[in-house]
């Protein structure tokens, strides 16, 4: 009985909690469906004036490199102490001076020889003066020894004197004449040795100026302010005409030969070859602080590189940085912006919204569209679009999974 009791006892207490849990259980709250459309990111894009610049890297290269070559022969008796690579010589400066002795020497024969020649055609002058007043006397004579043979002639054709002294009277007169021919023989023949002196002197006068060229080779100086790339001799060291003594090349005057590909040539201005309203920047490669130096384009080569199939672009660097360690160096290599033509109205869009086929998505109206855009150029991670968009627009910048033309979206 006592068991019987406990189970109908346990029994009435677990229907009891089963009633109780019936009647306070918690009832079920009305809820809407969550929504399903789809959440995406925008930004709204607007069009801006925009300069189309380009980037190429090249070689730094000196525009003006000069091989110094001795013209004369001789031995070296001098150079400048800064005629060492790397060292810095001004213009006007002499490099190397050679052993001008017998240089001079060879200018004091000529001088001396042109005394001798102008010496010779002022006696020559004195001659003919001479000659001349010669000619005149002589003439006198003839005149004289003529009018005397007339007067002889009738005396004998009169009978008053003999015929002897007829005849000797005329071998005077006929001598006469012979003398006056040949003074102005001689007198004719003074032309033609005055102009071959005359011609010596043009020949060692000519010879002067060449031992003077020769005495002014002897010292090599520097024909601008220039930087020594390498040094070929030493002081004492014999040269040859032809020699090589060494290059220097222009302080300041530096260029960059870079390479663009034809889908760039576009966006050079059409003045860029003139090297007119362009301008370009060569960065500083000193490894510090860049520094960007201006620099302008100065032409564009005819030939395309066979081996690149890319056009040649000459930038002029306005600035090499004077005189400092940070100054641009021949053998540099640098990376080169160069501004070309300026865009009124484009839109710069990340690359990475661009979909295949020229696509971006927008939202209008809560709702997806797909539109084919118009891109002018892709450069780094930009596209640059003129047409598809307008100003203001929102532009669809997070994933979006198997988009639909027009479906519902959230705005984040």
């Amino acid at each position: 009985f006592f068991w019987a009791f406990r189970i109908i006892f346990v029994i009435a207490l677990a229907l009891a909690a089963a009633a109780l849990l019936l009647r306070f259980q918690p009832r079920a709250e009305r809820r809407d469906p969550p929504e399903t459309d789809l959440l995406v990111t925008v930004m709204p894009v607007s069009p801006t004036r925009m300069e189309m610049s380009i980037e190429a890297f090249g070689s730094v290269k000196a525009r003006e490199t000069l091989r110094l070559v001795a013209e004369v022969a001789g031995p070296v008796v001098g150079r400048h102490p800064q005629f060492v690579g790397g060292g810095f010589i001004r213009q006007g400066e002499t490099i190397v001076k050679i052993d001008p002795r017998r240089y001079r020497l060879q200018v004091d024969r000529q001088k001396a020889l042109i005394r001798q020649i102008e010496a010779e055609i002022r006696q020559l002058d004195q001659q003919v003066e001479n000659i001349g007043k010669s000619i005149s006397i002589a003439r006198a004579d003839v005149d004289l020894a003529r009018a005397e043979f007339d007067r002889m002639e009738e005396l004998a054709e009169k009978r008053t004197v003999s015929r002897t002294k007829r005849d000797r009277t005329e071998q005077q007169y006929l001598r006469r004449i012979e003398r006056l021919q040949q003074l102005e023989n001689e007198l004719a023949l003074t032309g033609p040795m005055k102009e071959k002196l005359e011609s010596q002197l043009d020949l060692a006068q000519v010879a002067l100026k060449q031992a003077l060229l020769d005495l002014e080779k002897t010292t090599v100086t520097a024909p601008f302010d220039g930087w020594v790339v390498e040094k070929l001799i030493e002081t004492g060291q014999y040269l040859m005409p032809g020699e090589t003594i060494g290059k220097i090349y222009r302080h300041g005057a530096m260029d960059v030969e870079t390479k663009i590909p034809f889908s760039e040539l576009r966006w050079l201005s059409d003045k860029n070859g003139g090297g007119v309203g362009c301008r370009a920047v060569v960065p500083d490669q000193t490894g510090g602080e860049k520094v960007e130096r201006e620099a302008r384009v100065v032409r564009i080569k005819a030939r395309v590189d066979e081996r690149t199939r890319m056009i040649p672009v000459v930038v002029e660097v306005i600035d090499a940085g004077g005189m400092g360690i940070g100054r641009l160096r021949p053998g540099s290599f640098v990376k080169v912006s160069i501004a070309g033509r300026v865009l009124d109205r484009v839109f710069a869009l990340p690359r990475d919204l661009l979909q295949p086929g020229d696509i971006v998505y927008v939202v209008e109206n809560n709702r997806l569209y797909k539109r084919p855009v118009t891109v002018v150029r892709r450069f780094r991670d930009t596209a640059y679009v003129t047409d598809g968009i307008a100003e203001g627009q929102q532009i669809v910048v997070s994933p979006v999974a198997d988009p639909e033309d027009g479906m519902p979206v959230r705005v984040k």
